[in-house]
């Protein structure tokens, strides 16, 4: 069984930035929803990256209902295979009132050319609370669909929806120094006892996959 992809967290921009389509609604990527943009964070993400520790504030008007929180990574030449992806938010800042929610998580494909290029999962169906008195690890885990048209060059497009009910404008701090896990696997590798990756080798002369 080939070793599953994970990627840490950073304190660094996302290399796309905020990804919109349907200029001028400005939707999003592959979600169909409006983005926080410059109130909001669009980050990367890294394999073996160093955990983030800068507070990064989301702010929102109340009733605002969008996207707010982003991470990019590039997984590399890999199999993007069906399975379940764990996505994680450290929350810590509090927002100061109650009524902040997440909502939905979506994952995208894109290209590099920085275009969306297809949806791995759409999940709306949740609604989590945001505490108003302690900092928090959130975390979601959702089935997504495999990408046969992948190419090497495509990356991931992690895209996360709030909803501030707080009857006020408000904001909360994340901290980018979780793992996001993937079922994605390396082309040609095989694992080992210690959990570590073997790339195809020679044996007498014959290719051993």
């Amino acid at each position: 069984m080939a070793t599953l992809i994970s990627a840490r967290q950073i304190d660094d921009a996302a290399p796309c930035g905020w990804i919109t389509t349907d200029f001028p609604t400005l939707f999003v990527a592959c979600t169909g929803q409006k983005g926080a943009m410059a109130y909001g964070q669009a980050l990367k993400a890294e394999i073996g990256g160093t955990p983030g520790t800068v507070g990064k504030q989301i702010s929102f008007r109340n009733g605002q209902h969008i996207i707010g929180l982003i991470w990019q990574f590039a997984p590399g030449d890999v199999n993007w295979n069906a399975g379940t992806w764990q996505v994680r938010m450290n929350v810590t800042g509090q927002p100061g009132f109650a009524g902040w929610y997440w909502t939905g998580l979506w994952i995208c494909r894109i290209n590099a050319a920085c275009a969306s290029v297809a949806t791995i999962r759409a999940h709306t169906g949740f609604s989590i609370p945001i505490s108003n008195t302690n900092p928090a690890v959130y975390s979601v885990a959702s089935a997504g669909i495999a990408q046969p048209a992948a190419v090497a060059t495509d990356e991931v497009y992690v895209c996360l929806r709030f909803h501030n009910q707080t009857g006020s404008n408000g904001s909360f701090t994340i901290t980018s120094d979780q793992v996001l896990n993937t079922p994605l696997t390396p082309k040609g590798a095989k694992q080992l006892v210690d959990g570590g990756i073997v790339p195809p080798q020679l044996v007498d002369g014959v290719l051993v996959g």
